[in-house]
């Protein structure tokens, strides 16, 4: 008997721990939910209602598309460059639905799931308000 309940003890617990995703499979946006390994995958960029695939200008050369992005479940990302072999170490934080790395790059959190990772920046176009652009960049996990 003593078994049966350790096993559902621990059965529970597994289950609770793991990432929950939602109908949509969107699970919650959380340090630990983020953390992992991410390289960019699509881009797509609207600039005043014109949408543009952009992911190949921004992301141009082959070694660009194998960049890796890791975040930690402690604040800490790394962006390993696969072009020039160097590093840049940061640190970030979430706030309700927003991403903060080093209190001055601010994207929103457009979708999280156990596979890809959806950041969102808007922007003015020549510090014009009336031109709007905003840029969607999808990382999958690897």
């Amino acid at each position: 008997m003593r078994k049966i309940i350790f096993t559902t003890f621990i059965i529970t617990a597994v289950i609770s721990c793991s990432k929950k995703a939602d109908s949509n499979g969107e699970i919650d946006r959380t340090m630990p939910n983020i953390a992992g390994n991410y390289t960019a995958t699509a881009q797509i960029t609207t600039t005043n209602g014109v949408v543009f695939n952009t992911y190949d200008s921004s992301f141009p050369k082959p070694c660009d598309k194998k960049s890796v992005y890791s975040f930690t479940q402690f604040g800490d990302v790394t962006m390993a460059d696969s072009c020039t072999g160097l590093s840049s170490n940061e640190s970030y934080r979430i706030e309700g639905n927003l991403l903060i790395i080093n209190t001055n790059e601010v994207s929103t959190i457009t979708s999280l799931t156990n596979n890809n990772l959806v950041l969102t920046k808007t922007d003015t176009v020549n510090n014009s308000p009336l031109e709007i652009e905003t840029t969607a960049t999808t990382f999958s996990r690897k």
